[in-house]
């Protein structure tokens, strides 16, 4: 079952892409409609919950790493578009220049986090840059995967980028305060980013991942921290840290 996900996952996702551009380019946004460009509403889910808890859209804050299209798919772009901001973490260069180009108030960092010690991998480029991965293992498989399918991938090329520890960034380009909403999605080392992340420093308020492992073990790592599951989509998982901080910045006690 899990085989078969991935591959539907793999197989539509050139599809999905086509789609949230079509949505994106709808009339209706001119008369004020409010759409989802992630893959299943993700961004809509924890606006809403960060609306809820009492934070002015305006001021929200998020981490998006793997950014990729500053539209499709994109978890954060429905924030941007309401006036939030915050870092875009894209290795891609193409892709980042069409962030820098897409989304002017966002920071833009041409590097990718970190997922054990090393400072520099070597990042798989594909047809299609949603695909771009550090895992060789991961490679192949969205190549077997694709190989008789409309969106077939090729490898185009692997180049040696930057890993930067989120905790850098968070540091340095959100200062030293946790983003409001936490969004990764970098094709299999979801899980590796997040339990590296400092929880003793650096709680963010929303965190989506990608389900390259089971609920249970993203479950194990942040639960004990102080998190909730709010939503499960085919893809993803959200979590919501509870109690909600108070608006400002710091927790309820």
């Amino acid at each position: 079952m899990k085989n078969a996900l991935e591959m539907l996952r793999t197989e539509t996702r050139e599809l999905r892409r086509v789609v949230a551009h079509s949505l994106y380019r709808s009339p209706a946004l001119e008369r004020g409609a409010i759409w989802s460009y992630s893959v299943f509403g993700e961004d809509r889910v924890a606006l809403g919950w960060l609306l809820e808890s009492g934070v002015q859209i305006e001021d929200i804050r998020y981490l998006d790493i793997g950014a990729s299209d500053p539209v499709a798919l994109s978890n954060t772009m429905l924030m941007y578009q309401h006036g939030a901001k915050g870092v875009l973490v894209e290795p891609d260069m193409e892709m980042a220049k069409k962030l820098r180009a897409r989304r002017v108030r966002d920071l833009v960092i041409d590097a990718a986090v970190a997922f054990d010690e090393r400072r520099s991998g070597m990042l798989i480029r594909f047809s299609s840059s949603v695909f771009n991965t550090f895992s060789e293992t991961q490679a192949e498989e969205v190549v077997r995967y694709t190989a008789k399918s409309d969106s077939r991938q090729a490898v185009l090329g692997r180049i040696e980028v930057e890993l930067v520890p989120i905790n850098d960034i968070i540091e340095r380009h959100l200062g030293g305060v946790a983003p409001h909403f936490l969004s990764i999605d970098v094709e299999s080392v979801d899980f590796e980013i997040l339990r590296s992340l400092d929880f003793g420093r650096f709680r963010p308020w929303i965190i989506c991942v990608e389900k390259f492992r089971g609920p249970s073990e993203f479950g194990a790592l942040l639960v004990p921290r102080g998190y909730r599951v709010i939503c499960e989509t085919p893809h993803n998982l959200m979590f919501m840290l509870d109690p909600q901080p108070a608006v400002g910045g710091t927790e309820r006690r």
